[in-house]
């Protein structure tokens, strides 16, 4: 199996977080969940296989993914198709990223995939074949760097600010620094709400309970010993209770249950 990681810099690194491209996986799963990131993506097919959504109850498609499709942030988990032998090229942007690329009200994209052609038309099956077309895994990178870079804008003085103002929530994300980072913006409350729907998709309220989530999710991984009541309050929630159900209402599971589930990638849990 083939997988790389790119993080661009420079210019496009302030509207990148990251690329993944991988090929010739073969997962021991067809289902898999993919739990809220705080990110948007642009992820494109490279091995002519559909993908699907599911349902969450009794897993019955919802939805066909084709070439490509761009999903916004998100504040519930994803059921996504695991198919054998693939290949997937994929696009990971910070906050205000896809609206500078896209300008499109991202607040349009909360909680929604749709097919890419509907957002950035033609060029997007350009991009597609040109990542087909590339030998390597890095001009594979080279040829997404130079499609974004055509589309990239001079960020506006508001979508600078929501953008500080979001990478302030992701450095601290509880909920008692949220009001101290707003009130730090300039900009009146139901302002700073406005533009983050525009810029990024979700209230800054939604966008800090989803890092405080993903938060969790770090703590998880690095801790030789979890206690769910000292990681709660490290945390800043109101108490094991309040965590429980936020972990539940972006995972599905319970904390217990997840980490029984995971596997090796952060954001994603295996169904079946």
């Amino acid at each position: 199996m083939v997988f790389e990681i790119y993080q661009p810099s420079g210019l496009l690194g302030a509207f990148i977080e990251n690329m993944v491209y991988y090929a010739g996986w073969n997962p021991d799963h067809s289902i898999e969940r993919l739990v809220p990131d705080g990110g948007a993506h642009l992820i494109i097919e490279l091995d002519n296989q559909p993908k699907y959504l599911f349902e969450n109850q009794h897993f019955q498609r919802t939805q066909k993914c084709t070439h490509s499709w761009v999903s916004g942030i998100h504040n519930s988990y994803l059921n996504i198709s695991a198919d054998q032998n693939s290949s997937m090229f994929i696009i990971r942007f910070k906050p205000v990223g896809l609206n500078n690329c896209a300008q499109i009200s991202m607040h349009e994209l909360c909680d929604k995939v749709l097919d890419a052609d509907l957002i950035f038309g033609n060029p997007i099956e350009w991009l597609r074949e040109s990542i087909l077309e590339a030998q390597t895994p890095q001009l594979k990178f080279k040829a997404a760097e130079n499609w974004l870079f055509a589309r990239i804008k001079t960020p506006s003085i508001p979508e600078t600010v929501v953008g500080s103002l979001a990478n302030a929530i992701i450095q601290n994300p509880t909920a008692g620094q949220l009001s101290k980072i707003m009130q730090k913006a300039g900009y009146a409350q139901k302002h700073q709400i406005s533009l983050f729907k525009q810029f990024i998709g979700v209230t800054p309220k939604e966008f800090q309970k989803i890092y405080r989530f993903n938060a969790a999710l770090k703590e998880i991984e690095t801790r030789n010993e979890l206690i769910w009541t000292d990681l709660a309050y490290d945390l800043e929630y109101t108490d094991q209770s309040h965590f429980i159900h936020d972990f539940r209402s972006f995972s599905g599971f319970s904390p217990n249950k997840f980490l029984k589930e995971r596997r090796d990638y952060l954001n994603y849990v295996i169904i079946k």
